[in-house]
């Protein structure tokens, strides 16, 4: 949690590079990774910097992603979700998380969809159901500070051919 502070501290001073960034890509491993890092790097999403309302490359923003790969009950082909932790306002010290779906067909990953606001940071126990990724992330808990959250909530992702929506799980 430490660094994490430590990460958002520097990046609210101005303190982090693009090069420092793009290590976020060093993280992702499996047979998707290739084409999420380029992904990163290529698509340009709306950011906020010194010089106003702009059009950033994710890659710029990010500062960690993580990698899932499986198959959904109702479709066998193979499916990855990257979930990336990215600094929208880079004059502030907020963080926002997307979660980007990719399958692959032929050989080649391609893009299903991406929801830019999802919620739960550190994904884990990511699952993949019939249509819908689940996953547990870490949320504020009572009494936390939103340095050191230490609740556990758990999130969905639902796929369709029309893109990717995030929701709080059912239980």
């Amino acid at each position: 949690m430490m660094r994490k502070f430590l990460f958002g501290f520097a990046a609210a001073m101005g303190l982090v590079t693009a090069a420092a960034a793009q290590d976020v890509t060093g993280s992702l491993k499996g047979p998707a990774a290739e084409t999420v890092t380029r992904y990163l790097k290529q698509t340009r999403i709306p950011c906020y910097t010194q010089k106003g309302e702009e059009k950033c490359p994710i890659i710029d923003t990010a500062s960690n992603a993580s990698l899932f790969h499986g198959s959904f009950s109702n479709d066998p082909t193979p499916h990855a979700v990257a979930f990336v932790s990215y600094q929208y306002d880079q004059t502030g010290n907020a963080m926002n998380q997307m979660a980007i779906v990719f399958k692959e067909a032929g050989g080649r990953w391609t893009p299903v969809g991406r929801a830019d606001e999802t919620v739960g940071s550190d994904p884990r126990q990511v699952q993949f159901g019939q249509g819908v990724i689940t996953y547990t992330g870490t949320v504020l808990g009572p009494n936390d500070s939103r340095a050191n959250p230490t609740g556990r909530g758990r999130f969905s992702l639902k796929v369709t051919g029309r893109g990717v929506t995030f929701s709080k799980a059912s239980r």
